[in-house]
Order: C-alpha cells, then sequence, then structure tokens
C-alpha cells in the first residue's frame, strides 16, 4: 500500500501543488493495473482500485486548472514482471481475448495518446487496456 496507492497519491498531489503554483497547465498518467478489476484478495488490487477512483477524483478537480489526470490499467504486458508465465512475445495467451500478450509498445503509444493534447477529452479516466482479460470483471 505503502509504494501502489500512498506513493503514488503523494507524487500526484506534489505535482498538481507545483503546476498550479507556477500555473502550468499540462498532464499526470497514473499506471494502475488491471488486477484492479478482478476478484483479488490482498493489498495490491485494492491499491490498484483506489488509485483508479483517485485519477477520477483529481482529475474532476483539477481539469478546469488545465491539469488534465488519466490512467492506464494495463493487462498481462511482456515485461520481465510476468517472466515466470511469459517466455515468449509470441506465446499464446489465451487469458485475453485477443490471444495474446500485451507489448510495452502499445501501452506506450496508449500513453503518449494521453498525454497529448488530443488526450485532454479523456479526464480523469483509466483506460483499461488489458485485451479483453477473462480475469477481469469491471
Amino acid at each position: 500500500m505503502n509504494v501502489n496507492l500512498r506513493g503514488a497519491f503523494f507524487l500526484m498531489r506534489n505535482a498538481v501543488d507545483d503546476m498550479k503554483a507556477r500555473h502550468v497547465r499540462g498532464n499526470i498518467l497514473n499506471i494502475a493495473s488491471n488486477a484492479a478489476c478482478m476478484d483479488i484478495v490482498g493489498s495490491y488490487g485494492s491499491a490498484k482500485l483506489s488509485m483508479i477512483r483517485m485519477t477520477r477524483a483529481f482529475g474532476k478537480r483539477f481539469g478546469a486548472d488545465g491539469i488534465i489526470i488519466n490512467g492506464i490499467a494495463p493487462g498481462a504486458t511482456f515485461t520481465p514482471m510476468i517472466s515466470r508465465y511469459a517466455h515468449t512475445i509470441d506465446q499464446p495467451y489465451p487469458r485475453h481475448a485477443i490471444g495474446r500478450f500485451i507489448r510495452p509498445e502499445e501501452i506506450a503509444e496508449l500513453a503518449a495518446y494521453l498525454m497529448s493534447e488530443w488526450g485532454e477529452i479523456i479526464c480523469g479516466h483509466t483506460v483499461v487496456a488489458d485485451g479483453g482479460d477473462a480475469a477481469a470483471t469491471l
């Protein structure tokens, strides 16, 4: 909870305070997890769900100040974090409706859009980019 929620809260709050003090418009992007959409017992899923709600509250509160806050909740993305069951990028992953793991570049492209001027039409939302994960219920 300290890293996954409290750390994110204080970083976002401090960034907003700094941007407001300097009258700077811009974007903040939080990274949650589609674990927030699953029935996971423990602090990880709870922290990620809380981050989604926090992103919503901060986005609605500070959008009028030109501070656009959004998030991404990725599914199983081919990174070292999932190396215990993801051995190659081409390995099938049937839990995703798309049948494969998500590529880091795909999340990066989504992040670039959300951080762009065009992305301000999405404000206070978290995009669940999980390839249609069958385990996610939200």
